[in-house]
C-alpha cells in the first residue's frame, strides 16, 4: 500500500519538477536579455517588455499549432472540453 502511494505521488512530482526546469531553461535566456535591454536602452523603453513577451507567447503558440497535430488537436477540441467541464458542474 505504501509503494502505491509513493508511486502515485512520485508520478506527479517528478513531471512537475522537469516542467519547471524546462521552463526555466526556456525563461532563463528571455529574462537575461530583458534585463540586458533595461541596461542598454534605458527605461523609457522597458513598456516594450510586455509587447516582446506577447510576441514570443504568440509565436510559440503558432508554431505549435502548425508543427505539432497533438497540439492542433488539444486547441480545436477545447470547446468540447469547456462545455463537458460546465456541465459537470450542473448535475
Amino acid at each position: 500500500m505504501i509503494r502505491i502511494k509513493f508511486l502515485a505521488i512520485a508520478l506527479v512530482i517528478v513531471p512537475a519538477i522537469g516542467i519547471l526546469i524546462f521552463s526555466q531553461g526556456i525563461n532563463g535566456p528571455i529574462e537575461a536579455a530583458r534585463k540586458a535591454s533595461h541596461k542598454v536602452v534605458g527605461a523609457p523603453f522597458s513598456a516594450f517588455d510586455g509587447v516582446f513577451s506577447t510576441a514570443v507567447g504568440l509565436l510559440v503558440i503558432w508554431f505549435c499549432y502548425n508543427f505539432m497535430p497533438d497540439a492542433r488537436d488539444a486547441v480545436q477540441h477545447l470547446p468540447e472540453v469547456w462545455h463537458n467541464f460546465t456541465g459537470s458542474f450542473r448535475r
